[in-house]
C-alpha cells in the first residue's frame, strides 16, 4: 500500500475511534493505535476482514457490537452506492 494512502487510512481510523468514543465506547489512543496496526495486517480490500479486525480493536463489551455495526456502516460507506 502506498505510504499516502496508509497516512490517509490511519488517519481515517482514528477519527473513526473517536466517532465510537462520541457515541459512547470506551475508545482510548491504545486501541486506535491497535486497530491501525491490525489495519497493516490484512488484506484492505476485503471489507468483511476490515470491519472484524476493527471490531476487535474497539469494542471490549458485546453490548456495544450492534452500535460499532451501525457506526461501522455509516463511516465507511462506499459513496458509489
Amino acid at each position: 500500500v502506498p505510504t499516502y494512502i496508509q497516512s490517509r487510512l490511519h488517519d481515517a481510523i482514528t477519527v473513526f475511534g473517536r466517532f465510537l468514543r462520541q457515541a459512547g465506547c470506551q475508545i482510548g489512543t491504545g486501541e486506535i493505535m491497535s486497530a491501525i496496526e491490525a489495519s497493516s495486517k490484512i488484506n484492505l480490500s476485503n471489507r468483511e476482514d476490515f470491519r472484524h479486525a476493527l471490531k476487535t480493536c474497539f469494542i471490549t463489551n458485546h453490548k456495544m457490537i450492534p452500535l460499532f455495526d451501525q457506526l461501522f456502516n455509516l463511516y465507511w460507506r462506499n459513496p458509489d452506492k
